[in-house]
């Protein structure tokens, strides 16, 4: 059985191979560099820094080269006046297993400066990539130009062959180009928790929660690809870590302590294979009181919705994107005598359940719903993995 340490490392590798599987999600962790990164074999400029980035972390997490295609925006001139009316005019192709459906789709679009051109790629129901490109104005109102569906299981690419900006009423438009445009960076969507299971001093497994929060790339002098990480363990302090994707070794900064900063005891906040110890819930108490999931029900989307209704799926259930709601649940740490909210998960089926992703289940949860939607909410409550997993020891 691994040490702390080993099971840290692990877990860490592990958990950024997974967050980072699809393009879009690595490419959002160059965030900052496009404009002036020198990767290893790449010239400057979003495009090729990202496909080295990319090519990087597949040959870290063992996995064949891919092509990132047109996952970065193209860039484009002008859009960039503050609330000046723009008018956008576009062109995006479609491709169904690498087979365009047709001509580019042509769409013309009114909003306010400064213009954005974004991607959206996600898992379908074959869990293979589905990509769509929007148009965002600055009143937070977003265009669909064309792209996939997750209702299709084909693997759906868009490519942006044309995108025009004007001025609606022919003024000049003064104010310049936009950045480099790849996937934005957001600490939430690099945020995740896993168990980890290691060997203590009495030779004892362990299950522990981790943290794992993930910031954009830097470069090392020495063209080394670099992935600084935050840890906590079991709610603890943050512990600053490096993932160097060229060596594959992981680092932990030397004057920080890596240690489980709280007791591992209290089995309602810790997976224990060996039982429960001390008082706690009865078994009926904690099932009636956890909360595995939720089941959230549309029950109408008006007007005034800023999203696009997509394929309807097999019994009806409908998709739509970017979001119907997002849903966060709340989790006790009780060793911490305290409680902490889950990552935004995104709700985009007009039938969907939700699962709660910490394995000893919630105390609340909490759903956002976007503009001009309706929701019923149900919370689904039963034996937690935790519960399960302490079941099947006593077995």
């Amino acid at each position: 059985m691994a040490t702390l340490i080993e099971a840290l490392e692990e877990g860490l590798r592990a958990t950024f191979c997974t967050l980072t599987g699809p393009i879009d999600r690595v490419l959002a962790l160059g965030d900052r560099l496009y404009d002036s990164a020198n990767f290893p074999g790449a010239s400057p400029g979003e495009t090729p820094a990202g496909q080295a980035l990319r090519n990087a972390r597949n040959l870290a997490c063992n996995e064949p080269p891919d092509d990132i295609g047109n996952s970065i925006a193209p860039p484009f001139t002008g859009g960039q006046c503050e609330g000046q009316q723009y008018t956008v005019t576009s062109g995006v192709i479609v491709r169904i297993d690498g087979v365009p459906t047709g001509p580019p789709n042509v769409e013309t679009s009114q909003g306010p400066g400064p213009v954005r051109l974004r991607n959206d790629t996600t898992a379908n129901s074959a869990n293979r990539n589905a990509q769509s490109w929007f148009v965002e104005f600055s009143d937070g109102t977003s265009e669909f130009l064309g792209g996939g569906s997750v209702a299709n299981p084909a693997v759906i690419t868009a490519e942006v062959v044309q995108f025009d900006v004007v001025t609606s009423d022919g003024s000049p438009d003064i104010c310049g180009d936009p950045p480099p445009t790849g996937p934005p960076y957001t600490p939430q969507e690099n945020t995740t928790t896993q168990i980890i299971t290691y060997e203590d001093n009495s030779q004892t497994n362990v299950n522990v929660p981790v943290t794992f929060v993930f910031a954009p790339v830097s470069i090392r002098p020495t063209l080394e690809v670099v992935v600084p990480v935050t840890v906590s363990i079991n709610g603890g302090p943050d512990i600053a870590a490096e993932y160097n994707l060229t060596s594959n070794q992981v680092t932990f900064n030397s004057s920080q302590n890596v240690t489980v900063s709280t007791s591992v005891e209290d089995t309602t906040i810790v997976v224990n294979t060996t039982g429960p110890q001390g008082e706690s819930l009865t078994e009926e108490q904690e099932t009636e009181e956890t909360i595995i999931g939720l089941f959230v029900k549309t029950l109408s989307v008006g007007s005034n919705f800023k999203g696009t209704q997509r394929e309807n799926l097999d019994g009806g259930s409908e998709f739509y994107i970017p979001r119907l709601a997002t849903v966060t649940f709340k989790v006790k740490l009780l060793a911490t005598e305290g409680t902490a909210w889950t990552e935004e998960i995104q709700v985009k089926y007009t039938n969907q359940i939700v699962m709660c992703p910490v394995p000893w289940g919630a105390v609340d949860y909490n759903v956002q719903e976007e503009n001009g939607v309706a929701l019923q909410v149900s919370s689904i409550k039963g034996e937690s993995e935790r519960q399960l997993l302490l079941k099947s020891s006593e077995s």
